[in-house]
């Protein structure tokens, strides 16, 4: 009888495949570096970009790169947003001619382990769909030893404009050692609620409160709001954004509102709302994360001793 194939392959297919991948992102990180290339940028586009220690390489038609240093060992996800909204959103718009696009989800798989230890991390993106009016990207976010620290995908539509490219700022040389702490989120662990205070640094060109910036408080409020209702340490391992209407800055800070829809002893899923002063829900968000330290488990571990 034949052995049953594996559907991954053998170690050594895989280490093959690894470094296929590696070499790959390494080659696509080095053509948006160039200086003499067509969408050099080498700085942030915006003071969101500076808040979050994000920098963008630069682009070449469905290429985009770049990275973020504001890193202090938390494995919150809210900490990739901002750079993964910028390199999908670069890599989706078409560098041939005027025109930016618009955020309409983000999806992101996250190695939290990966991300905890993690200082520097790259990230590349690549078009892997462009329609008429709307575009698909997708993202991978390494170390700098090239760890693999997730994998995402963004959806934008187009619309005229352009994207912001270099801006000249001041660098932000305070350290945060949290989310919240950064945006100055007031959070209500216990209610699972929260309110992004807003001014320039978390605003987009337009006065829209930037896509990545909503992502990264929402996360945390539900972080922060899940660990309350597990009683345990939690990893948030997949994440979804959706942008339904823009939330100006000029309309006031917005509120955030979450909602359990399963825990369990291994597994939580959670849902997030962001909406403006009127109640109008701007951006939904859905969280799948692994409960870690249950007090089950803790119990058990007393009763074993």
């Amino acid at each position: 009888m034949l052995p049953f194939p594996s559907p991954v392959g053998d170690d050594d297919s895989r280490s093959e495949h690894a470094l296929l991948q590696q070499n790959r992102f390494d080659h696509d990180i080095a053509l948006c570096m160039e200086p003499d290339a067509d969408g050099h940028v080498g700085g942030p586009t915006g003071l969101h970009d500076e808040l979050f220690g994000v920098t963008l390489f630069g682009h070449r038609r469905g290429l985009a790169a770049g990275d973020c240093r504001s890193l202090v060992g938390d494995g919150n996800p809210g900490w990739l947003m901002v750079l993964c909204d910028m390199i999908l959103a670069w890599a989706a718009v078409d560098s041939d001619g005027p025109g930016t696009c618009v955020t309409t989800s983000l999806d992101l798989h996250i190695d939290v382990e990966v991300l905890r230890g993690a200082d520097h991390i790259l990230g590349v993106a690549r078009r892997s769909f462009a329609g008429e009016s709307h575009a698909v990207s997708t993202c991978e976010l390494r170390t700098v030893d090239g760890a693999l620290v997730a994998t995402g995908t963004g959806t934008f539509f187009a619309v005229p404009g352009l994207l912001p490219g270099s801006y000249a700022g001041t660098p932000v040389t305070e350290v945060h050692q949290s989310i919240p702490e950064l945006l100055r989120l007031d959070v209500d662990a216990a209610a699972g609620c929260g309110r992004l205070p807003v001014d320039d640094r978390v605003a987009n060109p337009s006065g829209v409160i930037h896509g990545g910036v909503q992502s990264a408080a929402m996360f945390s409020v539900i972080a922060e709001y899940a660990e309350v209702t597990t009683s345990a340490e939690v990893e948030l391992r997949h994440v979804t954004v959706d942008f339904l209407k823009p939330l100006p800055v000029s309309a006031g800070s917005p509120g955030i509102r979450v909602e359990a829809k399963h825990v369990g002893r291994r597994a939580a899923s959670f849902t997030a709302e962001l909406a403006d002063a009127r109640g109008v829900v701007g951006t939904r968000a859905a969280v799948t994360a692994a409960v870690k330290n249950s007090g089950d488990d803790l119990r058990r571990l007393r009763n074993l001793i």
